[in-house]
């Protein structure tokens, strides 16, 4: 059977090395190409590029990289290479959406393996490390990290690269699961399209993995860009309907001393007011009821967002088959969910704050967007406040 190769550029070595430890991972194989938008291209780039990517007709290559990668002009004469494409570098290792969040907030994004050679991407880019250096400021007003959990006291170097740059700092910690899943679903997915090339080469379950991460991608992309709970929720209650057949899927919030129901897939946003107790269980994912109702609690950072049950399964005979699947829709949940809540977390500063003369009641959200239009000093007062502000609370 061919083999797959993950070719990605060295900035992210780190992480997709890490992620390759999984066992969703044993059939892929990972190589790098090196960083050329920090360097001049060396004049044997193209020997090196080729060293990288040498292969036998027996491998499959999938070259994940921006669109505006310089990269990509020397692969105009692979056509045999995939190239899983997108709009910003980091978009490997976070969704579109929280990176759109800090362009617009001015900021400049890094991820743990960036910042563990921060001093080497300077020297790239034809500065001191040791000196401080005000530059950045000249294009960016903060520091955002991506936190991946890659390195150790990846706080220390952040200080360190924050101190030689002068800028300020934020936090995202966004772990590796968005990585994981993009990689596996954006292969899978390509490969089911090839599927008239090889699929005698392909088993039962290989093909049954190919479904499921390409479904999975398809949801991930769309519930990337909403910023509503119930929005959300619709989507996730759709793949579930789809994976399990349950007669419902329900989500509670942490409420009072308890829970309350906000989301019924029968019923809609519910927003009960009665205080509820769910099942106790020290397991995340957890089934009860002869396994006919299925528990995830959805957590993100560390923060237990909410709990989702899928009631009443019609084949409870093949909740383990998706057990993998499962860890994916929960990571993926929780992340969403978190970015809904950092969106409405913005439109109240927003609502509130001083320097954009906005109080609650004074505008509704249709009144706040036409000011912003016309007075763009005042969104832009904004977004400096709220970078600081978030600082300032670290």
């Amino acid at each position: 059977m061919k083999k797959i190769v993950v070719v990605a550029c060295s900035n992210f070595q780190q992480e997709m090395l890490k992620i390759s430890t999984h066992n969703e991972f044993q059939g892929m194989s990972f190589c790098f190409y090196p960083a050329l938008c920090e360097v001049s291209p060396p004049s044997d780039t193209r020997e090196i590029l080729h060293d990288v990517l040498s292969s036998s007709g027996e491998k499959f290559h999938f070259l994940f990289a921006p669109r505006s990668c310089p990269v990509l002009k020397y692969m105009r004469e692979r056509p045999e290479i995939t190239h899983i494409a997108y709009d910003y570098c980091q978009e490997l290792v976070a969704c579109k959406v929280i990176l759109q969040q800090q362009i617009e907030r001015n900021s400049y994004s890094v991820t743990d393996g960036w910042l563990s050679q921060w001093r080497e991407h300077l020297r790239n880019w034809g500065f001191d490390p040791s000196k401080t250096l005000g530059f950045m400021g000249e294009f960016s007003s903060s520091i955002v990290h991506l936190k991946t959990g890659v390195i150790e006291n990846p706080e220390r170097e952040l200080a360190d690269f924050a101190k030689a740059v002068k800028l300020p700092t934020d936090v995202i910690d966004i772990g590796l699961d968005y990585a994981k899943n993009l990689v596996l679903a954006s292969v899978y997915d390509r490969m089911a399209r090839k599927m008239g090339l090889f699929e005698e080469a392909l088993d039962f379950d290989l093909h049954r993995q190919i479904a499921d991460y390409a479904m999975i991608n398809e949801v991930l992309m769309e519930i990337a860009s909403l910023n509503s709970v119930n929005e959300v929720l619709e989507k996730i209650s759709t793949l579930a309907e789809a994976l399990f057949a349950p007669e419902e899927v329900l989500f509670f919030e942490k409420f009072r001393d308890g829970w309350r129901e906000i989301y019924s897939s029968a019923r809609g946003s519910t927003g009960a007011e009665e205080v509820l107790q769910i099942p106790e269980n020290p397991e995340d994912i957890f089934s009860l009821e002869g396994g006919r109702d299925l528990w995830m609690k959805i957590r993100h950072d560390d923060k237990l967002l909410g709990a989702l049950k899928i009631s009443k399964i019609a084949f409870p005979e093949y909740v383990d088959r998706y057990l993998a699947v499962l860890g994916n829709i929960r990571s993926v949940l929780g992340l969403s969910l978190s970015n809904v809540e950092l969106h409405e977390e913005l439109k109240t500063i927003a609502l509130t704050d001083p320097l954009t003369e906005f109080t609650t009641g004074e505008a509704s959200s249709t009144r706040q967007k036409s000011s912003f239009l016309k007075h763009p000093e005042k969104a832009k007062a904004f977004l400096w406040r709220s970078t600081i502000s978030t600082t300032s609370r670290r």
